[in-house]
């Protein structure tokens, strides 16, 4: 099954392999965007971008021309300038470049990889990176600053609604991540939350 989003269109999808009783996750295929779901489940990432939510303990593969991504987790997953940028919300994920080194995230980390690698070491995303990466995008001034001109843009990077409620649900989820590694932290203390 081929799926193409116009812009300014998102559309969620269940995804369930061929022969599974329950789907294995949910697919938000963002504006101008498109993938291909092959029959035991994997979703090819043809353009734009897609945020995936597993259904533990079930996996998601993701295909690109540059590698796969494994998670069984949430993430948004981008195609950027032949590149594909991966901002983990949560759990972990396994990146295999077609030709370069294996990589691991864990949640709240970034990275964007080529089929030879990864462009820089993935990094931890705070609150205030979220923030200030959002911001450009909503922005088209400072979008257009760095790629140029607002016309050279890919539709998905104009819609400012879109990157409005992204970096809203990014903040949400990174608030409630560090609510939970407190309360983790102040129980193997034994602060307040341990009584």
């Amino acid at each position: 099954m081929t799926l193409r989003t116009e812009p300014g269109a998102t559309r969620v999808v269940r995804n369930t392999p061929d022969g599974a009783a329950s789907p294995a996750s949910a697919i938000a295929v963002l504006p101008s965007s498109g993938v291909t779901r092959r029959p035991e489940g994997t979703i090819h990432l043809t353009r734009g971008a897609i945020v995936v939510t597993t259904l533990p303990p079930a996996k998601q593969l993701i295909e690109t021309d540059a590698g796969t991504v494994e998670l069984g987790s949430q993430a948004r997953v981008a195609l950027v300038d032949g590149a594909v940028d991966v901002a983990l919300l949560a759990g972990n994920a396994t990146l295999r470049p077609r030709s370069g080194p294996e990589l691991r995230l864990s949640a709240g980390q970034s990275v964007r990889f080529t089929a030879k690698g990864a462009m820089a070491p993935p990094a931890a995303m705070s609150p205030t990176e979220v923030g200030d990466a959002v911001r450009a995008l909503v922005d088209p001034k400072a979008a257009a600053a760095t790629a140029g001109s607002e016309e050279e843009l890919h539709p998905l990077l104009r819609d400012r609604r879109l990157w409005m409620a992204l970096g809203a649900g990014v903040a949400i989820a990174a608030a409630v991540m560090a609510a939970v590694v407190l309360a983790l932290a102040s129980r193997r203390k034994g602060g307040p939350a341990a009584r």
